[in-house]
């Protein structure tokens, strides 16, 4: 075979890309093959150091898998629960083996990997700038009667968003699984707007519409009904924010209920009240707890809807968001921190509770 650049010189090799006879005086040495000068060497050499990244990493990602595997196995000699959670993921590493696709232990560093540096490392900051105060000194942070305050505000104001927004969303969900109706693909599609819009437009929309010279705000106002700058125009937003979370929790699993049920316990003499709460409530109650908490947590973190509509005045209408900024103005960020850890606190413990009666109520269920 001869040269495909020099046709009077025999060939020593094939191109590696573009598969071409190459010369002597035109091939180079890749590594792992030749290519032809000056012309597919860049683009093999790039390649090349592009896969070996590739299985750098994914070593590296094997390493911290195993790494985090021999911790788990050295808690759980001291931890009884952390045995049974490394034994279920040694049997799944162990069944892994045996699958036709590979990559367990890759894709485990990678997800371990992806969850300290975005959960576990920002939680473990928070507890180092904590641990710069005393426990006067953090006592007299996160529990001032201004702090108590703004915990009380939004916390109540998150609860009532969120159980107006479960039975909004349930009528909601109802509506567009069980009936047909022209327009009805665009109000589902509505019903995401909050996710795409950012919150501090809402804020501004709803401020602008519950004024006292707002479009609604002209007619509310004076017959005593007020949002702007009140607790309850901070619901309102609140409200809008956490609609989708409950519509799009409950609408697959209304989805996936036939509606021979209800029409059966039509037809033995059930109300309408009763074909709800005995036939639709009990399978949807797991449901109904995600979407609730999921609301819940979305409103006690809300910070940009809620600055334009309320007065953000300490005492009145002050939530913790802004409590929190209020502070890193005042540049302590070891107190703003300590009442971060608060709230975050207060999350994970109503998120395990509501997830503890979530499982309760499925488990009753079946």
């Amino acid at each position: 075979m001869k040269c495909y650049y020099h046709r009077d010189s025999d060939a020593v090799g094939i191109c590696k890309s573009c598969c071409k006879g190459l010369c002597v005086a035109c091939a180079a040495d890749v590594g792992n093959g030749l290519a032809c000068r000056n012309q597919c060497e860049k683009r093999v050499r790039s390649v090349n150091a592009l896969m070996d990244r590739w299985i750098r990493a994914a070593t590296f990602a094997d390493r911290v898998a195993r790494g985090l595997q021999q911790a788990f196995l050295a808690l759980g000699a001291f931890v009884r629960p952390a045995v049974s959670l490394f034994s279920g993921w040694s049997s799944l590493s162990m069944q892994s083996n045996r699958r036709i696709l590979p990559g367990f232990r890759i894709s485990l560093g990678i997800s371990i990997g992806y969850l300290c540096l975005m959960v576990i490392l920002p939680l473990l900051v928070c507890v180092y700038k904590v641990t710069t105060l005393t426990s006067s000194q953090f006592f007299n942070a996160v529990w001032t009667e201004r702090a108590r305050s703004a915990y009380f505000i939004t916390l109540s104001t998150s609860f009532y968003a969120s159980v107006i927004d479960l039975g909004l969303g349930f009528l909601l969900a109802w509506v567009l699984v069980r009936y047909e109706f022209p327009g009805k693909r665009i109000l589902d599609s509505l019903v995401d707007l909050p996710f795409a819009l950012p919150t501090a437009v809402a804020g501004l929309v709803y401020s602008s519409l519950y004024s006292k010279n707002g479009w609604f705000g002209k007619v509310l106002v004076p017959m005593g009904i007020k949002f702007d700058g009140t607790n309850a125009g901070i619901v309102l937003v609140l409200v809008f924010i956490g609609l989708p979370f409950v519509v799009r929790t409950l609408q697959p699993v209304l989805e996936s209920m036939d509606g021979d049920v209800e029409e059966a316990a039509a037809s033995m003499g059930a109300n309408r009240w009763q074909i709800i709460w005995r036939v639709l409530v009990p399978p949807l109650a797991p449901a109904m707890w995600t979407g609730f908490a999921l609301t819940f947590a979305r409103a006690m973190g809300e910070y940009g809807s809620v600055v334009f509509i309320s007065s953000n005045k300490p005492y009145a209408e002050e939530i913790v968001p802004v409590l929190i900024v209020s502070r890193l103005e005042e540049f302590a960020e070891a107190e703003a921190t300590g009442i971060a850890m608060v709230m975050l606190l207060m999350s994970f413990s109503l998120l395990m509770l509501i997830n503890y009666l979530e499982w309760r109520s499925s488990r009753y269920a079946h």
